[in-house]
């Protein structure tokens, strides 16, 4: 039995080609290995492909790349010994090569856009959906628009909606960024008509659609001073602007000034800020949707409902807080801070409507700590305001909550004095009765309202879900219990 030839120089014999060399190569390696090497030394290639402007010469396997795509395989005939691909870059289509070889791939966020209308191109499509797994997972206002309108453009549908989503969640930023203005049409429009979109008022929409028109005035080398020009830039975008739901001051200063809408859109819209918001399913169908978005409110108010209506105030015996005291359990999905906290007057009234219940001497101790244990305690003043149900607590400065945080548990334990006085004295008449002796005694009741329908389960604001918020587990206070009522965030 004759022995296997050893390497000369490093490279082989080739069998078929007398006199020609071949790159070493190595049969212990595992499979995996050899088939990457195939590629990487071109050990007993049959086609020779050359990339890009440079022809960047690559030795390849035809039956690796006829497997992998339909396209290459439409591409490499039966005699062909070369093939020439141009517009590529070399190096990224040589990460597309390495795909179909191995199935595997490690391309990085700046080469997975270019990698992806590659793989779209040649009809790879685990490849492609590959890419736009990595493209979801790194979403920035810097580059999503452009991710967003590569989605649209190559229909895949996974990267619109990730992208269109992170879109409509930052849409405050994102529609003042200057790549907004360069948007094409249809992917200006699959943005603005969607409800979820963010943004402070219908307003900001407007300003923006307006800014886009000017650009695109520009780019048809139309005068944008002119409304004429501009209004037929703005014919489709102006359809999914909500007219109706702008302040009719703001509509009347900043909108009917640039005379963009005609007078029948004028007078539709004029008709409709005549009739209050609750009445205007009433008017016959117009042009303007007026569905609301979820805007982003200065303030965002969680609050219990109460079943039946009426509040119920009991003493009830369970285990976990003290009397006077409620602990809560707070998720965010985004960044947020807890600004107040409100109870109802009525667990602090016990004299009956014959007395008026003075508020300003009560204390909250609000104790809030995160999963990593980081406790922050304050100690603030409640504020009373007259006619109002509620007893409120401003946080100052407000609890930071991060998505990173876990469920924090947020506890309000009141203390101090409540004053009283007979509704038909003066205030020279006050007392002032210590809440631990006279409204929260540690009797082994607690005082609360005990017809809460749940424990703010239903946590959502204009069908956006961004705090989870839940009994701690050691608490045995039912849902239906509690003190707190309202809770006042803001989103940062």
């Amino acid at each position: 039995m004759s022995e296997v030839k050893q390497p000369e120089n490093g490279m082989f014999p080739n069998w078929t080609s007398p006199g020609m060399l071949e790159p070493i190569w190595d049969w212990r390696e595992s499979h995996d290995a050899r088939i990457s090497n195939l590629l990487e030394t071109g050990f007993q290639s049959d086609l020779t492909l050359y990339l890009g402007s440079d022809g960047v010469k690559v030795p390849v396997h035809r039956i690796f790349l006829q497997a992998g795509s339909p396209t290459l395989n439409f591409k490499i005939k039966v005699s062909m010994e070369d093939l020439v691909i141009e517009d590529v870059d070399s190096r990224v289509f040589k990460i597309l090569l390495k795909y179909l070889y191995t199935g595997k791939c490690n391309v990085e966020m700046g080469d997975a856009l270019q990698l992806m209308l590659l793989a779209k191109e040649y009809e790879i499509n685990g490849l492609r959906d590959h890419c736009a797994a990595v493209l979801k997972g790194d979403l920035t206002c810097e580059n999503v628009l452009g991710l967003f309108q590569s989605g649209m453009e190559y229909g895949h549908g996974d990267l619109i909606q990730s992208s269109l989503k992170f879109i409509c969640r930052n849409a405050s930023k994102i529609l003042r960024r200057d790549e907004f203005s360069k948007m094409r049409l249809e992917c200006l429009i699959e943005i603005i008509q969607q409800d979820s979109l963010r943004v402070i008022s219908e307003m900001e929409v407007f300003e923006t659609i307006n800014r886009w028109g000017v650009a695109e005035c520009g780019r048809q080398s139309l005068d944008p001073e002119n409304t004429e020009n501009l209004r037929k830039c703005l014919a489709k975008p102006l359809n999914y602007i909500r007219f109706p739901l702008m302040d009719p001051e703001e509509f009347a200063l900043h909108v009917t000034s640039k005379k963009l809408l005609n007078t029948d859109e004028s007078m539709e819209l004029l008709t409709c800020f005549l009739v209050k918001p609750d009445r205007r399913n009433l008017l016959p169908h117009a042009k303007f949707i007026s569905r609301p978005r979820t805007y982003i409110c200065k303030d965002i108010c969680l609050k219990r409902t109460i079943t039946g209506g009426t509040r119920i105030i009991q003493n009830v015996i369970v285990g976990g807080n003290a009397n006077g005291e409620e602990t809560i359990m707070v998720r965010v999905k985004e960044n947020a801070v807890l600004k107040s906290i409100s109870v109802c007057k009525d667990i602090f009234n016990v004299h009956g409507s014959n007395y008026v219940a003075l508020y300003d001497l009560i204390q909250a101790t609000i104790t809030m700590s995160d999963a990593f244990l980081n406790v922050r305690t304050l100690m603030v003043q409640t504020d009373a305001v007259n006619n109002d149900e509620y007893l409120r607590i401003d946080i100052t400065p407000p609890l930071q909550l991060n998505v990173n945080d876990g469920w924090v548990k947020v506890t309000i334990r009141f203390s101090g004095v409540i004053g009283y006085r007979h509704f038909n004295e003066s205030m020279a008449s006050r007392v002032n009765v210590n809440l631990t002796q006279s409204i929260f005694p540690a009797n082994g009741y607690n005082r609360v309202v005990a017809n809460y329908e749940d424990c703010f389960k239903l946590s959502m604001v204009n069908s956006v879900d961004f705090v989870d918020i839940k009994r701690a587990d050691w608490d045995n206070l039912w849902e239906k219990f509690g003190l707190i009522e309202k809770l006042v965030f803001e989103l940062v």
